[in-house]
């Protein structure tokens, strides 16, 4: 993601809430997988949640209004 010079700052202090490191889980996730165990990989994941779009913005870039969440076991 390009971020202008003059946002940057912004961008910094006031849009970024917290940084996670996921790189343990990751790996976990990739030798669940590398295993064969794809169903405990999808257990492992956090789940996903939709991302609330205002209808004039789902309606410009052809999103559905309705998202149906990955839940664990649904497959990685």
């Amino acid at each position: 993601m390009a971020v202008p010079y003059r946002q940057v700052s912004r961008y910094v202090d006031e849009w970024i809430v917290g940084i996670t490191d996921v790189t343990a889980l990751a790996h976990r996730v990739r030798d669940l997988v590398r295993s064969g165990d794809e169903a405990a990989a999808a257990a492992a994941l956090p789940p996903e949640r939709p991302y609330p779009l205002p209808a004039e913005v789902t309606a410009t870039i052809g999103a559905s209004p309705e998202i149906p969440v990955r839940r664990a076991g649904d497959g990685c």
